[in-house]
């Protein structure tokens, strides 16, 4: 009788691990609305025209976030941008797109790394999203991506990750790109 518990409960364990699994939604191409929105922010930040080699994807996922990819060498790759994004306000939404393209600009790959060297990779992505948009937008453009992670800190949001530095030193690290403080 307790085997056939023990075997009834791996099957529900199973079976709960394959449908997380299939539920899991996988990176598709832009909408038509939401191909206007991220070209609306890219027309500008993007550092001339965009280069074939570079794919835009979406995953339906409600977080804020992304994640840019070099591929073949840098500023070819994937700008992935999660729906959750899509939702933002036009500033917002920029600071997210030009802190995911810069990971891309700078030929970073999600190869293994150490912590310290995923965390140097995500200051320099801020410190090259925050100057696209200071060159894109000015000030209160490169402010927007300070502005999202002090937002994110005050609220809680599970965005801090052991890999990326803290939130609120991200968002000085972007200040001081934005008002030309010396690093």
């Amino acid at each position: 009788m307790k085997s056939a518990r023990r075997a009834e409960g791996a099957v529900a364990v199973v079976l709960a691990v394959a449908l997380a699994a299939c539920s899991m939604a996988a990176p598709r191409p832009p909408t038509r609305i939401e191909s206007v929105k991220i070209h609306s922010a890219l027309g500008r930040l993007w550092p001339g025209p965009m280069p074939d080699c570079v794919t835009i994807q979406v995953l339906d996922r409600l977080d804020v976030g992304g994640f840019g990819e070099s591929h073949e060498r840098p500023g070819c790759g994937v700008v992935e941008l999660w729906t959750g994004s899509l939702v933002l306000a036009p500033e917002p939404f920029r600071a997210v797109v030009a802190h995911e393209m810069a990971h891309v600009l700078l030929g970073h790959t999600w190869s293994w790394k150490s912590r310290r060297q995923a965390i140097a990779e995500e200051a320099a992505a801020d410190r090259l999203g925050a100057r696209l948009l200071l060159d894109a937008f000015g000030r209160s453009g490169c402010l927007a991506l300070a502005g999202l992670y002090e937002d994110a800190a005050r609220r809680g949001r599970a965005w801090q990750s052991p890999d990326h530095p803290p939130l609120l030193e991200r968002a000085r690290i972007v200040r001081s790109v934005c008002v030309g403080e010396p690093r």
